[in-house]
């Protein structure tokens, strides 16, 4: 610690030449400690030299993961959110790594970029009708569950439109108005019309505010459409649809499973929902891609 006191010293009194040198005695006193590389690199990175700042970075990085957000967070500021240039940077070496960038880039809002880069076109809806198995995570791709709701979730063999499953979500209480009980980002075209359709079939469902899909734009959250209220009491399987528009700025969108507000504060919601056969597809183009 010595020497990195030394080196802030140095580089506080504009003394950079010597405070890298202080730097490298760090680095040659402790090789095997991230700490010290981490800081070599900070001070590269701040003197302009980003090549050769990013390779001690990226051994302070594999020598101790818990620098690897941190490690994405300043290639994506270098590269000037460039994905390859910022990968370049940061030589992602596993899976491990390659997942994280991926969530990186979904939380920076580059969705495009992460669906490429997980090999994905997410022009279309990823398990629409719950055939395959559904993953609870929050990697970005496929459906995406409320955390404290996830339990109210199941795959049922015995109701279903087509195929052979559906997804059964059994309501006993609290759902905030405000929380997405399920979503799926899709990669859309600016300005361009799209429909989707599902199918939904209720039992028992009693509330002062009955669920609903919207879509809404993935950067600004700009709502862009949404569907009819769900039926409430008891139904049969019933298809919904509805038209919505992206922005001239938008480059993917988000479908979500909400509910409407209530009159009161107070709106517990009770019974039993399924969803099926989420489907979407582009009908028209508005304006120049």
């Amino acid at each position: 610690y010595l020497w990195i006191e030394l080196g802030h010293t140095k580089e506080e009194l504009g003394n950079t030449a010597g405070a890298l040198a202080a730097m490298d005695q760090a680095v040659r006193w402790a090789p095997y400690y991230a700490h010290t590389h981490w800081q070599r690199g900070n001070l590269l990175l701040r003197m302009g030299r980003p090549e050769a700042a990013f390779a001690e970075l990226r051994t302070a990085a594999t020598a101790n993961q818990t620098y690897f957000p941190n490690l994405m967070d300043l290639a994506w500021g270098v590269s000037r959110r460039d994905v390859k240039a910022a990968e370049d940077l940061m030589d992602i070496r596993n899976d491990s790594e390659r997942t994280a960038w991926i969530r990186f880039l979904f939380a920076s809002k580059a969705f495009r970029e992460a669906f490429e880069l997980g090999g994905r076109s997410g022009s279309s809806i990823a398990n629409g009708g719950f055939e395959e198995p559904f993953i609870l995570n929050e990697s970005g791709f496929e459906w995406i569950v409320s955390p404290e709701l996830k339990n109210r979730l199941a795959i049922d063999v015995s109701e279903k439109v087509e195929g052979a499953k559906s997804l059964q979500i059994n309501l006993d209480g609290n759902w905030p108005p405000a929380t997405a009980l399920l979503s799926q980002i899709f990669i859309g075209e600016p300005e361009t019309t799209y429909r989707l359709s599902f199918s939904v079939k209720t039992k028992d469902l009693v509330t002062g505010g009955p669920p609903v899909i919207t879509v809404s734009d993935a950067n600004n959250g700009q709502l862009l459409g949404k569907s009819e209220n769900f039926p409430t009491a008891t139904s049969t399987w019933m298809n919904l649809d509805f038209d919505f528009t992206t922005l001239p700025t938008s480059q993917a969108a988000v479908i979500r499973l909400l509910r409407n507000n209530c009159d009161s504060s107070t709106c517990p919601m009770f019974g039993t929902l399924w969803l099926d056969q989420f489907r979407i597809e582009q009908t028209k183009t508005t304006g120049k891609q």
